[in-house]
């Protein structure tokens, strides 16, 4: 249950309020489980160490959004826009990213194992050593992302785009399975 307070203030106060109160308090982790944020503008919202387990972004824009260490297990960020985000050690693990524009995002050391990155757009990401065991990247785009130390054991990689990307050693020899 997310807290009262932290949400009135994000959705009452604005943004500008948000972001004000977010770096005069660092070291609160705020609790926005589970709420609705369906289609928010949330350009460059300051999420650091947020809980947001199960909350519902899909079509929200999170372009230049901090998430560092944020907790977005189950969320549904499904067709977000997210351009330039920071995910820096997030943990997506069962999120649905799908469709989502994830393009010139920062994902270091995100975990997002069980992840269903269907249509994804990862071009020109940085996803070092991202762990996306077991998630489904079906026709995900990493064209010129960074994919080193990234994990993908057991991941869904049908149709995925890998042109230019760097780093993942072996992935030359998916890619060419995918024809792609």
């Amino acid at each position: 249950m997310a807290n009262s307070r932290h949400l009135q203030c994000l959705l009452e106060d604005g943004l500008s309020a948000w972001n004000t109160w977010r770096e005069a308090c660092p070291q609160i982790r705020p609790d926005l489980c589970g709420v609705d944020l369906r289609g928010r503008d949330l350009q460059a919202i300051i999420l650091t160490g947020a809980n947001l387990h199960g909350a519902d972004l899909s079509g929200a824009n999170l372009s230049q959004a901090f998430l560092f260490g944020a907790n977005l297990e189950g969320a549904n960020l499904s067709g977000v826009q997210c351009e330039g985000a920071h995910f820096i050690g997030a943990f997506l693990e069962r999120a649905c990213l799908a469709r989502a524009d994830c393009s010139h995002a920062l994902f270091l050391m995100a975990h997002a194992k069980y992840a269903n990155c269907t249509e994804t757009n990862f071009q020109d990401a940085d996803l070092r050593d991202m762990d996306f065991s077991e998630a489904n990247l079906m026709n995900a785009q990493f064209q010129r992302a960074d994919l080193s130390g990234t994990t993908v054991k057991g991941a869904i990689l049908e149709g995925a785009f890998f042109d230019g990307s760097r780093g993942f050693y072996g992935l030359e020899k998916v890619a060419s399975r995918n024809g792609r």
